[in-house]
């Protein structure tokens, strides 16, 4: 991921078990696991504004 935004942002997804914090004007990778069998969804959070690339 990729922040271009002058503050620190905070990835988080419940469903795919991950969370990141990305300081300003950063890059980061994000390791995904495999997901259980049957699960679709895709929703994600983000506590500042989508600044992911």
């Amino acid at each position: 991921m990729t922040n271009l935004d002058a503050k620190a942002m905070e990835f988080e997804s419940t469903s795919l078990r991950v969370a990141k914090v990305a300081l300003a004007k950063s890059e980061g990778i994000i390791n995904i696991r495999p997901l259980s069998m049957g699960v679709t969804s895709s929703a994600t959070t983000s506590t500042t504004r989508p600044a992911v690339s």
